[in-house]
Parts: structure tokens; C-alpha cells; sequence
């Protein structure tokens, strides 16, 4: 963990403000810091996500979708898309032909095709909704940060 990055998450956060206690503040028992590394970890922990590997068939993607977003016609729709995109492009036939023939199929935490979904998406090629669906598949719950965690990257030592 990078403590000198999780210290300027944490003071970039006012929720986290009233919490941080550095060597600065009044002296209080380890107890009450204890307490207060604690809420700043959970106030952290909240939410947070990050891009992990998603490897998906067409199938897989059809099944992802649906199950993310309730919406049975959106994987037809970009699947469609795709479809279309891959006949005058020789790289998302290549993706095309990864989704459909290839076991493992192709990987939507990958930040190349990612990137390239969202520029489809700023061609007007898939909808932002599409593009929000894509880009969550992948998302995972982060590591949580712990109290000690925050007792480091507040009062060091950061390397």
C-alpha cells in the first residue's frame, strides 16, 4: 500500500477531517485514535471499488449483463454493434472473433479495451448507459483499509 497516496485520499476527504489525529493535535489515549483511524477506515471503505480482470465469451457477456442490469435487449444491442463495428475494422474483429471462439474469451478489465469502449461511446456508437454497463462488469470490492492503515499513512512512517 502506498501510504503517502492513502494520506492524500484522506485529506482530500471532509468526511474524514473531524477523524484526523496527527501529532499536531492535543494528546489523547490510543484508544481515542484508535477510534478515530477506525472511522476513517470505514468512511474509506465505502464504496470502494477497483478495476479487476472480468474474462468474458459472448455468452458470459449476454449472462453478465442481463444479471448487472435487469436489461435483457442491452447485450443484443451491443453485441450488435460490435457486429457492425467489426466489419470494417480489423481489430474489433479480432474482438469479435476472442468472444466467440475463444474459451477464455476477452478480458473487460482490461484498460486498453476499456479506453476503447469509451471512445465507441464518444462516437456515438454505444450509448452511455452500454458504456456504464461494460465498464462495471469488472469492478471489484477494494482491499479494505484498515485502522492500521490509516494510523501509518497519517503518522507515518510512509516508505
Amino acid at each position: 500500500m502506498n501510504y503517502r497516496d492513502l494520506l492524500t485520499e484522506i485529506l482530500a476527504s471532509a468526511d474524514c477531517a473531524p477523524y484526523i489525529h496527527n501529532s499536531a493535535a492535543p494528546k489523547i489515549s490510543a484508544a481515542e485514535v484508535l477510534v478515530k483511524d477506525q472511522a476513517i477506515a470505514d468512511i474509506l471503505n465505502t464504496g470502494r471499488t477497483v478495476v479487476g480482470e472480468c474474462w468474458l465469451t459472448d455468452r458470459g457477456l449476454v449472462s453478465d449483463l442481463v444479471a448487472a442490469t435487469g436489461n435483457t435487449a442491452m447485450p443484443d444491442a451491443i453485441l450488435t454493434k460490435l457486429d457492425t463495428l467489426a466489419a470494417s475494422s480489423r481489430s474489433t474483429r479480432a474482438l469479435m472473433n476472442r468472444l466467440e471462439n475463444d474459451a477464455k474469451g476477452v478480458n473487460f478489465g482490461d484498460v486498453g479495451l476499456r479506453a476503447q469502449f469509451a471512445q465507441w461511446t464518444q462516437a456515438d456508437v454505444f450509448t452511455q448507459a452500454e458504456l456504464d454497463a461494460v465498464l462495471n462488469l469488472p469492478m471489484q470490492p477494494a482491499p479494505k483499509i484498515t485502522a492500521a492503515d490509516v494510523s501509518r499513512a497519517v503518522r507515518g512512517p510512509w516508505d
